[in-house]
């Protein structure tokens, strides 16, 4: 007689093998038999969202912050549908990413059953096929276990998000033992590829350097992605020239090292962009970076000019946005290992005279646009200071979309590896209010979110979520009563500001006490202080710091 599981009971097995902690979610009918073994799981907790949206953002901002797989675990129908944005964050940001959902019975397939999306009706896998690369149903009881494995193996080995849809009859349908003894036993590793090609384009890319007097460094989110943190430290202290960084990596390399120039791009520093966009350098080395618009003020004219040298893992990424003289291609943080191997030190005191100089030409504080104000309201900018400076240099932080996004790429200083993270390019609202619960949960210590108004009133009953699990987050909300980034960019781009405000003024501190959270309205700015701040710490319980903000002061962006 050959011993029978529930394909349930494997695949919890799977994501228990795989070292993952945590599932979020939300339950639905035909999920109920995964449900049920999870809750058997000595290894694995499930964490109820409050939306299927809320919980993608959890399980990509785990997976970005912890290292590990993410997973998310959603029903059918609308349950599977409102999956889209997380996809394409993790799509965007190279996240490994699970989300699991289930679907009706495959003999119900296109009869318009209740709550279906299956390929005859609503056709969700075929929905997200347009979004990322694996979008997967299994329809088989034969290959279920197979597909299975090749999931976790396509995600393990490319660090991509994948959707995979499981019919209610596959996941209670039974699995002969024997199919069970090949189940993918390892934690997310590093890919640990280097293809021959690149080994010679590292030979040619490390030549060129040698031979090149003036030399800027970019540095990409890939570099985190990559844990390659250390490795480009390494390089640029060897090379001993300026760096720059997108929003999204601005953590990479220590922002108090002499050779930090700034972050590039929308909200970035005016050192930074003053020197991407007008010094001439004999080669710009990009690491980890697809150099979108946001980052590169458009593509800017100095650096289609410029003779570039590319390191990613994605080859798509070479070549997308600008001609590149050297791709190489493979895992950033070996590609790297090998070229600090064959990397001479240059750091000479006529070097460092040299990056001082250029510092001290392009040094230029950023002015806002619009001085003109009336005095409602504490000034974003100041709250951003503010805040930078009460929290310490480990303090994660983790940014939403809008002005605040703006302030704190633009103001504050990080010289500790992985402790900002924002949406980049994509940049969903809400991303943060939802996410940071995902952060809190890889990381069991206190993490700051900061967000605006209009984002924390698409997530914000996430509270709720942090009040349930006892996570000590912080959320930090400029308040404006309004959508402030939107109507910026209507008035510097000619239009009329119209629909960008409220009528009425929520009260987010009146809000989270309602949800079981603590709650605080700054309207002072001497009210944000370290005693407030060592309060919440101690108490370590989910607070809300609702302050309320000038909205007519221009963010430092360009629109």
């Amino acid at each position: 007689m050959i011993l029978k599981k529930k394909f349930s009971e494997v695949l919890v097995s799977l994501l228990e093998n795989i070292g993952v902690e945590y599932v979020f979610g939300i339950p639905g009918a035909p999920i109920k038999p995964i449900l049920e073994d999870i809750s058997k799981s000595k290894k694995i907790k499930f964490v109820l969202a409050k939306s299927e949206l809320g919980a993608g953002y959890m399980a990509e901002v785990y997976s970005r912050v912890s290292g590990k797989i993410g997973v998310c675990l959603v029903s059918s129908g609308p349950g599977a549908t409102g999956l889209g944005t997380a996809l394409a964050m993790a799509k965007s940001n190279s996240t490994p990413l699970l989300i699991i959902s289930g679907e009706v019975n495959t003999k119900y397939f296109g009869k318009d059953v209740f709550q279906s999306s299956d390929p005859k009706s609503i056709n969700v896998v075929g929905m997200y096929k347009m979004v990322i690369n694996q979008s997967l149903i299994c329809t088989n009881p034969k290959n279920a276990v197979k597909r299975l494995i090749q999931t976790v193996n396509t995600i393990n080995d490319k660090k991509q998000p994948i959707f995979l849809s499981l019919p209610v009859n596959i996941i209670t349908s039974d699995v002969s033992v024997l199919q069970t003894k090949n189940l993918p036993s390892c934690k997310l590793s590093e890919n640990n590829y280097l293809l021959d090609e690149s080994k010679k384009n590292i030979c040619a890319a490390v030549d060129k350097i040698s031979k090149a007097k003036t030399i800027l460094v970019i540095g990409g989110h890939g570099v985190l992605a990559s844990r390659a943190v250390d490795e480009f430290g390494e390089l640029v202290n060897k090379l001993f020239v300026p760096v720059v960084t997108t929003s999204k990596a601005k953590s990479c390399f220590a922002n108090k090292n002499k050779l930090f120039f700034g972050t590039i791009g929308h909200a970035g520093s005016c050192l930074a962009n003053n020197l991407l966009n007008k010094e001439k350098f004999d080669i710009v080395l990009v690491v980890g970076s697809r150099l979108g618009s946001w980052s590169t003020n458009l593509w800017c004219d100095n650096l289609r000019d410029s003779f570039i040298i590319q390191i990613d893992n994605d080859f798509a990424s070479f070549g997308k946005n600008l001609k590149v003289g050297i791709s190489v291609l493979g895992d950033i943080k070996v590609i790297l290992k090998e070229m600090n191997n064959r990397i001479k030190l240059r750091a000479t005191d006529t070097a460092l005279k040299k990056n001082l100089e250029l510092k001290s030409k392009y040094y230029d504080k950023c002015e806002i646009l619009n001085k003109k104000y009336d005095k409602s309201g504490l000034d974003p900018g100041m709250v951003i200071d503010k805040v930078r400076f009460l929290f310490d240099d480990k303090t994660i932080f983790i940014v939403d979309a809008g002005t605040p996004r703006a302030w704190a790429i633009n103001r504050m200083e990080f010289n500790t590896p992985y402790t900002f993270i924002e949406g980049g390019g994509f940049s969903p609202m809400g991303y943060a209010t939802a996410g940071v619960i995902g952060a809190s949960f890889a990381l069991n210590k206190p993490v700051v979110a900061i967000v605006g108004d209009g984002s924390f009133l698409m997530h914000g009953t996430e509270v709720h979520t942090a009040v349930e699990y006892k996570l000590p987050i912080i959320w930090i909300i400029i308040n404006n009563y309004g959508l402030a980034a939107i109507h910026h960019g209507q008035v510097q781009t000619g239009f009329t500001s119209s629909a960008n405000f409220y009528s009425t003024k929520p009260r987010f501190d009146t809000m989270a006490r309602s949800l079981g959270a603590a709650g605080y309205r700054i309207t002072n700015l001497n009210n944000l202080n370290s005693e407030l701040v060592n309060t919440i710490l101690k108490n370590q319980v989910p607070s809300v710091i609702d302050i309320i903000s000038n909205r007519d002061i221009m963010p430092p962006v360009r629109f």
